[in-house]
């Protein structure tokens, strides 16, 4: 982002406001991994993905006397093998953009190792 050297009615800028809003279609994801590589127009593609078990497309069911449902007959369970990796969010970020979240995300981590590791001397 560039920003101007001065406003028009106030002259030089010395501070900058910055307002967060969350967009209409703002969520927190979380996210086991990242797919991705870059664009043939030269942006970063990010894709951010949670794992989890395959949920069955159908089970079956003993009926109880009662008529409640009762014990899961297994071998008439449809499900997939292995495991299922949702892709949640994709993000595209130029080049500036993707250098400015790698030095973020480098700052956050040692931040990150730094209380894991006074947890970690406290809790001796």
């Amino acid at each position: 982002m560039n920003i101007p050297a001065k406003d028009v009615e106030t002259g030089p800028l010395d501070t900058l406001g910055i307002h967060y809003l969350k967009s209409s279609l703002y969520r927190t994801v979380h996210a086991d991994g990242a797919y991705g590589g870059v664009t043939p127009k030269g942006l970063l593609d990010v894709s951010f993905y949670s794992e989890r078990r395959p949920i069955p497309s159908y089970v079956v069911h003993h009926v109880q006397p009662n008529g409640s449902l009762g014990t899961e007959i297994r071998e008439n369970r449809i499900s997939k093998d292995g495991i299922i990796r949702d892709l949640e969010v994709g993000i595209m970020l130029d080049l500036d953009t993707g250098r400015s979240l790698l030095a973020w995300l480098q700052l956050k981590v040692a931040e990150l190792e730094r209380i894991a590791a006074n947890t970690h001397t406290e809790s001796k």
